[in-house]
Formats: structure tokens, sequence, C-alpha cells
């Protein structure tokens, strides 16, 4: 499997773009607030029906853009996965 995450952004907001083989997950990102950063993709529901390929892999698929996003724009931080499996904070560690 070739995976891989590109991050765009301006200003306060932005979209990581996951890539795996010829397949693409956009999630929406935004700066600010008690976090450093916010990722964010659609509700489970959604995502199983949007993204087949991807059923049942949100969370595994979301840790990786969140670490991706952490390796290429804030070394140091941490990322947590909120209890609603679609959201992750990006924090100071």
């Amino acid at each position: 499997m070739n995976r891989r995450v590109r991050i765009e952004g301006t200003g306060r907001c932005g979209c990581a773009h996951y890539f795996e083989d010829d397949k693409k997950i956009t999630f929406d990102w935004e700066i600010g607030g008690t976090v450093v950063a916010i990722l964010w993709s659609c509700p489970v529901e959604e995502w199983n029906v949007k993204y087949p390929w991807a059923e049942g892999r949100n969370e595994e698929i979301l840790k990786f853009v969140a670490d991706e996003a952490i390796r290429q724009k804030s070394p140091g931080c941490i990322a947590e996965l909120q209890s609603d499996g679609t959201t992750v904070h990006i924090k100071e560690n």
C-alpha cells in the first residue's frame, strides 16, 4: 500500500489530502482555539458510503493523517483522537 499526505492551507484553515494508491480522502483542518489545530472527517456513516475502499478504517487513516501533519507542520506536538472517532486535536506536548 502506497500512502502519503499533502497538506494545503491559507490563513487559519485548509485541507489535508490522504492518498492511498490511486484513491484520495480530503480532511478539513483549522488552526486555533485551545489546541494547535483541529483535523476532522465526515461522520462514520457518511465515510463508509463515500469511501467504501476504506470502510471501517476511518480512525486508522485519521491518525495517519494527524501523525503526518505533526511531522510536516508541528514537530513536538501530539495527536488526540476525540471520542467521536472523526476529530483529532493536535496539541502542544
